[in-house]
Order: structure tokens, then sequence, then C-alpha cells
């Protein structure tokens, strides 16, 4: 069961997605897109690379609330639509990573930090 609530520690997942970045891993903006809008990428992401990450973010192990995190993340299905470069600056394919972390930025900045 998560212990926290909400989106309450998103940024933990920005930072290993930071991580992730440091150590040349790569994912394309569909892959991630397509996860957003269909599945559940904070999941994807945790069991993808759960290896190369400090804070385990796989069912049954994580405090956190995934199924929050996926329904924030849900309300960007479809909002990009290949402007990735005009709101985040993103233009190369393979930093889907990158995305991720534009909109962890947009969750924490709605959140008013």
């Amino acid at each position: 069961m998560a212990g926290f609530s909400g989106i309450d520690r998103i940024e933990i997942l920005g930072m290993e997605i930071i991580a992730l970045i440091s150590q040349g891993k790569k994912e394309t903006l569909s892959k991630i897109k397509d996860e957003i809008n269909n599945g559940d990428v904070a999941r994807y992401i945790g069991k993808k690379y759960e290896p190369y990450m400090t804070n385990i973010l796989i069912d049954g192990k994580t405090p956190y609330n995934l199924d929050e995190w996926k329904k924030e993340f849900n309300k960007f299905a479809g909002v990009f639509d290949d402007r990735e470069s005009r709101k985040f600056g993103i233009v190369n394919e393979d930093d889907g990573l990158l995305l991720i972390l534009g909109i962890i930025l947009e969750m924490l900045q709605s959140k008013n930090y």
C-alpha cells in the first residue's frame, strides 16, 4: 500500500529519470507517449530500469501512489502530438525520458511547490 497520497514525491521519479539519462539510457518519444496514452509510464520505467534505479517503483515495493501518478500522467495523453519541441525544446526522437521530466515539471508547477 502506498505511503504517500496523490502525486506526493513525484519528484523522486524525476530524479530517477535524471539518473537514467546520466547512465545513457534512452527511450523514444513515441514509446513514452504510448505509455502515457495507453499505459502507465511510471510502472513501465520502473519495471524496465529497476536494476539501474535507487528508488524502486514496482508494485508492492514502493511507498509512492503509482495509481495517482498514472492519473496525473494520463491528463497529458494526446497533449503534445509532436509539439514537444515547442513546449519543452525536445527535438530528438530518442529523448522520451526528457518528455517525462518536462511533464513532471508541469505537475509540480501546477501543484505550487
